[in-house]
């Protein structure tokens, strides 16, 4: 059963987009999302810096987004619960997981980069 993203339309909504910056793929799906998102007339903004989770989520906090979109890789997500070294594992090709999260809520869903667009961009 597929997840709703409730998105509130008192607040314009604003997009903080985070890829896996080490990978190619996760980058370019994300300026993919972005340029859709933007074709939207949403204000989208990609990060390209090297940091942790939780220092992007206190960036996108700080600068108030309404929504962050998270490209997780699978080597990320397997470093983060062994805590072994990103750099010693490799999916072939590249699996990624996709999260939305709703910074006003908290409320956090995984989800696919297709499906994120049907989230941010509908209309109430």
């Amino acid at each position: 059963k597929e997840e709703k993203a409730k998105i509130d339309p008192s607040r314009e909504t604003s997009v903080f987009i985070s890829p896996d910056s080490r990978d190619i793929h996760s980058v370019a799906t994300a300026m993919e999302t972005a340029t859709a998102i933007r074709r939207k007339g949403i204000k989208a903004e990609v990060d390209f810096v090297e940091r942790s989770l939780k220092s992007r989520m206190k960036y996108a906090g700080k600068k108030n987004f309404t929504h962050v979109i998270i490209f997780n890789t699978e080597a990320e997500k397997i470093a983060e619960e062994t805590g072994e070294p990103e750099s010693t594992i490799r999916t072939v090709p590249p699996v990624y997981s996709v999260y939305l999260k709703d910074m006003k809520t908290g409320e956090q869903i995984e989800t696919t980069s297709k499906q994120v667009m049907v989230y941010i961009t509908k209309t109430p």
